[in-house]
């Protein structure tokens, strides 16, 4: 019985899974502030994921998930952001937990699906977002001549689709990026 105890214990929340997450996080941070350092082409944020914090009186360490991020040496509210920093700051999260296990067996990425992630962001954030997809493309195992097709350019058009009272703020809008250097990318 005492096996059987041991073994409860060890796939219990607080047992190896915990231990996996606590080993996986610093490296999922580390991949989200590299994904945002291609998007911005400096370290202007940071990213920290922690599993504990104090409670409130200071005397007892809580389970938790906390995302921070920090601008330079400061944490920073990640609502505070403007809403083409957030999205990317959020990407670039999104992307690092995808990253992270292709990162550890050496295997490729097969396949890495986008779905209007980038709808929110202006002209100026656009090309930001592509250099950091293809950043991903490589830390993910793409080929070669695929990573160069990530962005050739991002175009999205109203159609008739549209739900009812939806107003578009034109019918159609394009952003050509074949000059978008893929600094670091380059494999």
């Amino acid at each position: 019985m005492a096996d059987w105890t041991l073994l409860a214990k060890a796939f219990s929340a607080s047992g190896i899974p915990a231990l996996l997450t606590d080993q996986a996080l610093p490296e999922i941070g580390r991949l989200a502030t590299e994904l945002l350092r291609e998007c911005f082409g400096e370290e202007v944020f940071t990213i920290a994921l922690t599993t504990q914090r104090e409670n409130a009186a200071g005397n007892k360490l809580l389970e938790t998930l906390d995302f921070l991020v920090r601008r330079g040496a400061e944490s920073i509210d990640a609502a505070l952001l403007s809403g083409g920093e957030a999205v990317l700051v959020s990407e670039a999260l999104s992307l690092a937990i995808a990253l992270y296990p292709a990162t550890r067996s050496g295997r490729r990425i097969q396949t890495l699906l986008r779905d209007e992630v980038s709808a929110p962001l202006d002209v100026v954030r656009a090309p930001s977002y592509v250099r950091m997809l293809r950043r991903a493309a490589l830390l993910g195992g793409f080929r070669h001549e695929l990573r160069q097709a990530v962005g050739q350019r991002l175009e999205s058009s109203h159609g008739p689709s549209l739900p009812r009272g939806f107003t578009p703020r034109s019918e159609r809008a394009v952003v050509d990026c074949p000059d978008i250097s893929p600094r670091s990318v380059a494999a």
